[in-house]
């Protein structure tokens, strides 16, 4: 009798490689931001896509100099009832516009602002937010590991990352930025400060605390240039951040199984459980631009067994329709050779 084949686990995302104009470009730079990316949400939709994605900064831009910490929108909290400031939000536009499309969003990133202040000064962090098609935000990430130009003006987030449950499966979010390249930093601090300065995609202690978890998706807004490889990586390979970021993705969709094992008990079933879904899904959004300014784009989703498959090498703003069969995540063809493990 043969096994019948699984239903397949299909989700659609559209990848929005988002060119954010600046905020120094015009006053309105924000809200021509948003108009555009409201209508990069309606063409998803109009795709078919279950979810859509876009970058990190994609609304406000990068807001590093304090004139433009006004942009700030007030932090998200659905515990109490919203004021107009709140209901008009950049947050609230995408609840509503998740509705109408019937689509998943994930906000890129969005500088917000607590409640209250700290020695008379705003308190702002980088937060990512997954919306459901229902306008619910289910997901909520504020960005921990911050890139060192960032810690002059960002507040790091101390609520963990977290592993919450979408139609498509357990997903986590995380953050990545690049400002400046290596040479800045060791010419500003000890190799000690430098292995304490992170950001979540270069380090796998990020994607490990969502795959102990069992997270299966992880969605990665980024903001990353060619610039960051600086004069060090430059010298030797002008696409060293290309590189970079394309071996890097595919390393994290791979790693992690053999430490997942090192936390699991002796006994075999128990390893056995705790292997499953170590393997996941990274959807990677980048933005977008001209060569000129630095952008490099990659935006792609890579899946275990099979590496990319699907995004771009391109540097300029699209928007890429990805097809993912998710069961691959349940294959664990190698779990034979690793239960001997102790």
């Amino acid at each position: 009798m043969s096994t019948p084949a699984k239903v397949p686990r299909a989700v659609r995302f559209a990848l929005v490689q988002f060119n954010p104009l600046p905020p120094d470009h015009a006053p309105d730079a924000p809200h021509q931001n948003l108009i555009r990316a409201h209508e990069f949400v309606r063409k998803a939709a109009e795709k078919g896509a279950n979810v859509v994605v876009f970058p990190e900064y994609f609304i406000s831009g990068i807001v590093s100099d304090e004139k433009h910490w006004g942009l700030a929108q007030r932090e998200h909290d659905p515990s109490h009832v919203q004021s107009q400031e709140e209901t008009t939000s950049w947050l609230q536009s995408f609840c509503k516009l998740a509705v109408k499309h019937d689509i998943d969003i994930v906000a890129g990133t969005i500088v917000e602002k607590a409640a209250k202040q700290v020695d008379g000064k705003d308190v702002l962090s980088n937060v990512a937010h997954y919306i459901t098609r229902k306008g619910e935000v289910v997901g909520r990430y504020k960005k921990a590991n911050l890139w060192w130009p960032e810690k002059d003006y960002l507040t790091r987030g101390d609520e963990g990352h977290q592993v919450f449950d979408t139609e498509w499966g357990k997903t986590g979010l995380l953050v990545c930025k690049h400002l400046q390249g290596l040479s800045k930093i060791f010419q500003s601090l000890t190799t000690s400060h430098v292995l304490k300065t992170g950001w979540d995609a270069a380090w796998p202690e990020a994607f490990r605390s969502l795959i102990l978890q069992k997270c299966e998706i992880v969605i990665i807004p980024t903001f990353w240039t060619s610039a960051d490889g600086d004069e060090i990586g430059l010298a030797h390979n002008p696409q060293c951040e290309e590189l970079y970021l394309d071996n890097l993705i595919v390393t994290r969709a791979f790693e992690n199984e053999v430490s997942v094992a090192t936390s699991a008990f002796c006994d075999r079933g128990k390893l056995r459980a705790d292997f499953y879904n170590t393997f996941r899904c990274v959807v990677f959004v980048n933005a977008g631009g001209s060569s000129k300014d630095g952008f490099i784009g990659r935006s792609g989703v890579t899946l275990p067994f099979l590496g990319k498959v699907g995004g771009t090498k391109s540097n300029e703003e699209e928007m890429l329709i990805v097809d993912v069969d998710l069961n691959i995540l349940d294959v664990c063809l190698l779990i034979g050779a690793r239960a001997s493990y102790p």
